[in-house]
């Protein structure tokens, strides 16, 4: 990677607001109910405390989790370079913002390898379902005596009792190679068509901006993307994803840890909304 994009590493995801939103191209769900798989203990403390354990981002039972999206991103940059002339129109400059685009790519690609590139902060991951009785999560998540439960479809809602406020997301999972690579390819080439025109309009560009420019949309663009990506091996989940970004302000005050294993697993217990959960049903 070269020295003039690892600055990247460094932007703030916090750029990001209600008022400067970037958007992403992932499906919510439309359903009223969304369901929590869990096993005997994890029901019990649950309806105990009212409150959810939410897993950190890099100590899910999948360990490829978030670093997948690398291999999308070498999808994405491929099809880039080998469809370079779909990309002329002429426009002086062009191929200045279309080479920043790849090298962006490339340097997230190797950043991802290793894991989600967030600092002044901590992800943490609640895994729901649109599924009310999926044998897969039953039999690997529930156990012989664990539990499903079923709370209303609003997430903001179902966390506004909690003493702490959170930037939460969420978004359908999506499992599909192709369908992952076409919705980056789709967002770059919204990118680079503004982009273009915005040279057009100027006549004359600040290329220094452009590429400070590039680097951060795409990269706020793939940490989102990343949350939602997942290898086609685990779709049987069906999962809906709920993503808390936590300051690392708060650390000390609400990141936990519990054992799994022979790991030291970091959580966090967020608070739900008593009215939200609407059944459970033991099974």
């Amino acid at each position: 990677m070269s020295q003039e994009l690892k600055d990247i590493r460094h932007l703030e995801y916090y750029d990001v607001s209600k008022d400067n939103p970037v958007i992403i191209k992932l499906k919510t769900s439309k359903r009223k109910k969304l369901y929590h798989y869990t096993n005997n203990s994890g029901a019990k403390g649950i309806l105990q405390s009212s409150s959810l354990w939410i897993t950190h981002s890099n100590y899910l039972d999948d360990i490829t989790e978030i670093k997948y999206i690398s291999l999308v991103l070498d999808g994405v940059i491929q099809y880039l370079k080998q469809n370079k002339e779909l990309y002329d129109r002429k426009v002086e400059g062009q191929f200045y913002i279309y080479e920043a685009i790849i090298r962006t790519l490339e340097a997230l690609k190797e950043i991802y390898v290793k894991g989600a590139p967030i600092s002044g902060g901590n992800l943490f991951i609640l895994s729901l379902s649109e599924n009310s009785n999926n044998k897969y999560l039953i039999e690997n998540y529930c156990g012989q005596n664990g539990a499903v439960f079923e709370f209303e479809n609003n997430i903001k809602g179902m966390f506004e009792r909690s003493k702490y406020t959170f930037h939460t997301f969420s978004a359908k999972v999506e499992y599909d190679l192709g369908k992952q690579i076409t919705l980056l390819l789709k967002d770059i080439n919204d990118f680079y068509w503004e982009l273009l025109n915005v040279l057009l309009n100027k006549g004359t560009a600040d290329y220094l901006e452009v590429v400070e420019t590039i680097k951060s949309i795409i990269y706020i663009k793939i940490i989102n993307y990343s949350f939602f990506f997942k290898h086609h091996k685990y779709s049987k989940e069906q999962e809906y994803r709920v993503v808390f970004l936590v300051d690392e302000n708060l650390n000390e005050h609400i990141v936990q840890h519990r054992m799994k294993g022979d790991r030291e697993v970091p959580f966090i217990e967020v608070e739900f909304n008593k009215k939200s959960l609407t059944n459970e049903k033991f099974v």
